[in-house]
This record gives structure tokens, C-alpha cells and sequence, in this order.
């Protein structure tokens, strides 16, 4: 019973470990974090033309994914959280599977495999799993490949032909899954073969030519199924988009050979070091440069908390089987440094291959995804190998205090950018009743830009359009190209997958957030234009805004609270938001009512240009004292009353006389 009981715990506590380490690291802000980036399209797909509606969305590219991704929303639904837990799941679930490869291919270093799994769990190169409805597909792609790849090791090792079978089956299953899913992660089938090669000769040590017919034997079932999918991606599927259109791949090879050639030699080298090294500085860098000192603060502390439980975790896993950290002969540890080597550069090589690189900006992190088990494990060979004493758990712990740092820092990250994203379809819901078919949207959020239309598209077209199947809301990301446009009053087709609209920049309606303290504005080109209350670079296009796409005189339900959240409560953003809707609306009585209701609550804006609706409508309602002593609460910006004066100046736009006259006087003071 004694011994029953002690392989329970040598078992338990490097399983228990790794779950208790991803639950502290991840799980505090599961509850915290939405919907983001190419989310927003298959929502709005999944809800709108049903579940079935994203299997044709993918069949251009990946086929397979869109049956296994319109399961997960059928079971997991619009809610963010239950997918934010669903990646937790799958990271754990694929660090556990890590942790059993580590165990087949170096049995007598069970510390060596819980390094390696932890380091992966917490890896700081792939930042990109709170975008958890989007990127879970790569999750469990990965999840089933690892699995695959430890269910063949196993199966060696089982001497019964019924279990073994099953066991090679499930493999095999599971690898194809991987593929199917993502074409690029066949490259982990390098760690297979490596598992196959070693697991069988430390069964039975053979010459070099019996060891090879012995490989070819145990990788057969795996090497028919990658060839039979080689055959039918290569040969027989035609992908729809440029990105995993194979035939255009090859074309870019023949037609740029050199190119090709410089850049796979070039990225080969720097790819392993961002992969390896890279990783571990530059996301905490990036991201502790965004957050206040107390966020840094606790980013520091759950680090350092969470990196001194995992090394106490692998000493007391070490006290209880001391026999079973030998492996002191560094052949041992060169062996598995080449492997995981080996498999990193496998699983990095066709991301080269198909033209795209590692890069922490722009989402291109993912790519570091399936090559981080072997990165973990490179590192924990490293560690294993060549350090002994206290350099060793001195160095697993910077590395983990580092990782569950970066994951804590890009957490409050996202989950600005989640905050962000719900105030602003909040807060138009607040200011725009309705918006006309064929309106453009440009949105302006503070700290993190939109990468695609969808973004805002998606969540446009729930809310205004709920229930309709076709888009009839557009838009575009701000930038050098879609500002031309605007200014040229293009017209265009937008096709994205398989979904398309008609992108009408005469019909465009910008919207801006200049920071985290304003309340979201939606531009008027006939109104005051205040340049300091936008970005400089939105300038240029401030009036090609057009307000009469928003709809006075229509009825729009609250955006559902099951995706954006439940209404914010009624402060400051709302009653300007109410404001302006009067304003445009030329009810000047509910300004003022409205203005003696913040002065009331003892309201504030902490954007002072937000004052000026409330300073325009009591003028309008023969409220001048009242106005000039509202005009003053602008002071607060020394930039402001100048540029206000300026443009009064200028022009009055929708100011006659008498009330330009009387702006002067409550903002400019003559």
C-alpha cells in the first residue's frame, strides 16, 4: 500500500503542478476578457446565419475547421467566458501531453519533463490566447498533435496487440486532426519520428541499419496517413485564399527563387533565436511599457509568487524519487537538446516555407505556437544538462517568474482592449438610435488599432442589425489607404471568405476615442472641428464624417448582454452621448435639461472638450450666464479655449452670429 501510495503522489504532483500553475497564471482573468479580432466575423456568422453558416466560411482555406469550429460555437456559444476557459483546457491539456513526451524520450529525468511542460504552459512568445474564440482552433490543433505524438510513443512501449492497436489508431487519428486543422503544424511530425527513434533504441539498442528498418516499421501508420493528406492538400484541394493557396506558394518559389532562399536562410536563424530566446524579454518589455506601476507591480509579484511555488513544486517531485533524477552523463542531455532542436526547427520550417516569419507585432506571434514545446524542452535540457546546484532552479525560476509575468501584463492588455471595444458600441448605442444602410464605420481606439474591417463590421452589424443575414453595415481600419479613399469617395466590393458588401467611403461615418478618459466621439463635417480632440492624423478626414447616416428616428435594442457585457452605468459618457443625440436632433431643451442634470450629479467630464454640447445648448436656450460659467470648467485643457476661439473665427458652421458671438464670450472671453 506504502508504495501504491508513493507512485500516486510521484505521479500526482508534477500533473497537479502543471494544472495548478496555468490555473493561477490564466484562470484570474478568464472572466475579464471578450471577443477580439477574427472573432467578430464568425460570431456574427454563428449567430446571425447559424452555426452551419461558418463550415461554408472556411471551406476556401480549411475545411475541416469550420466543422470542428461550428461544434465548439454550437456547445460553447456567445459568451466569452466559457471560451476563455476552453483555452485554458486546451493549454493545459497540451502541457500535460508535453510533459508525458519528455518522460518517454528522457524516463530518468521526471523533473527535466515538468520543467519542460511548465515552460511551455507559461511560454511568453505566444501572447495571443486571450483572443481565445479565434485562436483555440491552433490550440487544439496543437493539444491533438502533442497527444498524437505521445499515444505513438506509448504504444511502443505496450505488448499487447489489442491496446497497442488502439492506441496507434488514436494516434493517428489525432495527428490527422492536427493537420487538417492547420497545415503548417505538419511540421511536428519531426518530434514523432525523434519519439519513435529514441523510445525504440533505449528499448532495444541496434546497429544503424536495423534501427532505421525499425523506424520505418513504427512510423509507418503515421508516414501513410501525412502522405495520403500531403497528397490531397497538394495535389487535390485548391485553396481559395493566397495565404495557404499552395499552387501560389510555389509559383512565389519558381519566380523568386533567390528571394525565397535569402529569406528562409535569414528567418531560419532569427526565427530560432525569437523562438528560444527572444521570447522571454521582448513581450515583457512591450507590455510592462503600456500598464501603470501597480500593474507592473502585481505582474512582478504573481511572477515571482507563481515561479517559487513551481520550483518548490520540482523539489519536493525531486525528494520523492531521488533515484529518478540521475542522468548524469551529458550525452543524456545532448540527446535531447538535439531532439527538441531538431523539432523546433521542423515545426518553424513550413510557416518559412509559405513566406510569413515569428514577429511579436501584428498577431504573428501564433507562429511561435507549436514550436514552443520543443523550445521548453530545448531550454529544459539546457538546464538539465549544464547547470547544477542552485543555478538550476535559479534559472527554471527566472524563466517562469519572466513567463507568468508577460502573461499577467498581456492579460491587463487585452482586457483593456476588450473594455475599449464594449464602451464603444455602448456608447453608440447611446448616441445613434440607428444607422442607414451602407454606412461606413472608421473607428479610432486609443492604444490598440483594428487589424481588419470585421472587427468592426461584426459587432456593427449584431447590434443594428441583429437578426439580419446579409451586411449591411461596413467598414474599414484607419489608415494611409482607407484615408485616400475617403477623400476620394471610392466605392468598392468588399470580399472576405465567403461574405461580401458594397464599401461606400461618401457614405463614411468616423468615430473616435482619443483615449482611455474620453467618451467615444462620432464626427460631424458640419459641425465645430476640433482637431485636439482628435489624433493628428485623423485631421486630414474629419470632414469627409457624415452625421446623416445615423438614423434619428429609429428604435435599436440594447446590444446583447450575453456579448458586450451588461449596460455600463450612467455616468459622464452617457449624458454627453444623450447630448449630442439632441444636439444633432436640434432639441435644445434636452441639452439643457441634460446640463443642469451632470451639474446636478456633480458630473465631470475628464476630456474637457466634452463640455462644449452642454455650453452650445444652454446658449441655444437663452442660458447665457449658465453657458459662460460652463465655458470656464474648459480651462482644464490650456490648448482647448484657443482652438475653440480659432475655429470660431473661422467659421460658425452651425453657430449664427448671435450665438458665435456668445461662444466667444463663454470660451474665449471677449
Amino acid at each position: 500500500m506504502r508504495n501504491r501510495s508513493s507512485d500516486w503522489k510521484r505521479g500526482a504532483v508534477p500533473v497537479g503542478l502543471i494544472i495548478l500553475i496555468g490555473a493561477l497564471a490564466f484562470l484570474p482573468f478568464a472572466g475579464r476578457l471578450g471577443f477580439y479580432r477574427d472573432d467578430w466575423y464568425m460570431l456574427w456568422s454563428g449567430i446571425t446565419r447559424g452555426a452551419d453558416s461558418i463550415i461554408e466560411l472556411f471551406s476556401i482555406d480549411r475545411p475541416f475547421m469550420g466543422y470542428t469550429y461550428a461544434l465548439t460555437f454550437r456547445l460553447l456559444g456567445s459568451t466569452p467566458l466559457p471560451w476563455q476557459l476552453y483555452a485554458y483546457v486546451l493549454k493545459t491539456l497540451s502541457a500535460l501531453a508535453a510533459y508525458g513526451i519528455v518522460r518517454l524520450v528522457w524516463p530518468e529525468q521526471a523533473r527535466a519533463a515538468t520543467a519542460a511542460a511548465l515552460l511551455f504552459l507559461i511560454y511568453p512568445g505566444f501572447m495571443g490566447q486571450p483572443n481565445a474564440a479565434t485562436l483555440t482552433n491552433q490550440l487544439l490543433s496543437l493539444t491533438c498533435g502533442l497527444s498524437s505524438i505521445w499515444l505513438s510513443g506509448v504504444a511502443l512501449g505496450t505488448p499487447r496487440r489489442g491496446p497497442r492497436a488502439a492506441l496507434i489508431i488514436a494516434a493517428v487519428f489525432l495527428g490527422m486532426v492536427n493537420f487538417l486543422l492547420y497545415e503548417y503544424m505538419i511540421g511536428l511530425e519531426a518530434m514523432r519520428f525523434g519519439v519513435l527513434w529514441l523510445v525504440a533504441q533505449d528499448r532495444q539498442g541496434l546497429p544503424l541499419r536495423p534501427r532505421l528498418l525499425r523506424l520505418l516499421k513504427d512510423s509507418a501508420p503515421y508516414l501513410f496517413a501525412t502522405l495520403a493528406f500531403l497528397v490531397w492538400r497538394l495535389g487535390f484541394f485548391q485553396s481559395e485564399r493566397g495565404g495557404t493557396d499552395q499552387f501560389a506558394v510555389l509559383a512565389s518559389l519558381t519566380t523568386g527563387t533567390r528571394a525565397f532562399l535569402v529569406h528562409v536562410g535569414l528567418q531560419s536563424v532569427v526565427d530560432v533565436l525569437e523562438t528560444t530566446l527572444f521570447a522571454w524579454a521582448v513581450p515583457f518589455q512591450h507590455y510592462a511599457a503600456l500598464e501603470t506601476s501597480r500593474r507592473v507591480a502585481t505582474a512582478l509579484v504573481t511572477g515571482l509568487a507563481l515561479a517559487v511555488l513551481a520550483v518548490a513544486g520540482m523539489e519536493w517531485q525531486r525528494r520523492l524519487r531521488p533515484a529518478d533524477d540521475g542522468g548524469k552523463d551529458r550525452t543524456q542531455f545532448a540527446r535531447l537538446g538535439l531532439f527538441a532542436g531538431v523539432s523546433m526547427y521542423a515545426a518553424l520550417f513550413p510557416v518559412l516555407v509559405a513566406g510569413r516569419d515569428v514577429n511579436f507585432d501584428g498577431g504573428y506571434d501564433r507562429y511561435t505556437l507549436h514550436a514552443s514545446p520543443a523550445a521548453a524542452m530545448l531550454l529544459a535540457a539546457l538546464a538539465f544538462g549544464f547547470l547544477r546546484g542552485r543555478g538550476r532552479p535559479a534559472f527554471l525560476g527566472v524563466l517562469i517568474f519572466l513567463g507568468v509575468s508577460s502573461t499577467v501584463l498581456n492579460a491587463y492588455h487585452w482586457e483593456r482592449f476588450w473594455e475599449n471595444q464594449k464602451q464603444v458600441w455602448w456608447q453608440l448605442w447611446w448616441r445613434a438610435p440607428g444607422l442607414r444602410d451602407g454606412t461606413n464605420l472608421l473607428v479610432h481606439l486609443p492604444e490598440e488599432a483594428y487589424f481588419e474591417d470585421y472587427e468592426v463590421w461584426g459587432p456593427a452589424n449584431l447590434v443594428y442589425r441583429r437578426g439580419v443575414a446579409s451586411i449591411h453595415i461596413g467598414a474599414e481600419v484607419l489608415n494611409a489607404t482607407s484615408i485616400a479613399k475617403m477623400r476620394a469617395g471610392r466605392v468598392e466590393v468588399r470580399g472576405m471568405r465567403k461574405l461580401a458588401y458594397t464599401r461606400d467611403y461618401n457614405r463614411s461615418l468616423l468615430l473616435s476615442m482619443r483615449s482611455e478618459q474620453s467618451c467615444l466621439k462620432v464626427v460631424d463635417r458640419q459641425d465645430l472641428i476640433l482637431p485636439l480632440a482628435f489624433p493628428p492624423n485623423l485631421g486630414p478626414v474629419l470632414r469627409f464624417s457624415y452625421l446623416d447616416q445615423i438614423e434619428l428616428t429609429a428604435e435599436t435594442a440594447p446590444p446583447r448582454s450575453d456579448i458586450f457585457g451588461p449596460e455600463p452605468p450612467h455616468t459622464w459618457c452617457y449624458y454627453y452621448q444623450k447630448a449630442e443625440l439632441a444636439k444633432q436632433r436640434g432639441d435644445w431643451g434636452s441639452v439643457k435639461a441634460l446640463a443642469d442634470e451632470v451639474l446636478a450629479l456633480d458630473l465631470k467630464p475628464l476630456d474637457p472638450v466634452e463640455w462644449l454640447p452642454f455650453v452650445e445648448g444652454l446658449l441655444w436656450s437663452g442660458e447665457r450666464s449658465a453657458a459662460i460659467e460652463m465655458g470656464k470648467r474648459m480651462g482644464g485643457d490650456p490648448f482647448l479655449p484657443r482652438e475653440v476661439c480659432e475655429a470660431l473665427e473661422r467659421g460658425g458652421f452651425r453657430f449664427g452670429d448671435e450665438i458665435r458671438a456668445a461662444m466667444r464670450e463663454a470660451i474665449c472671453n471677449r
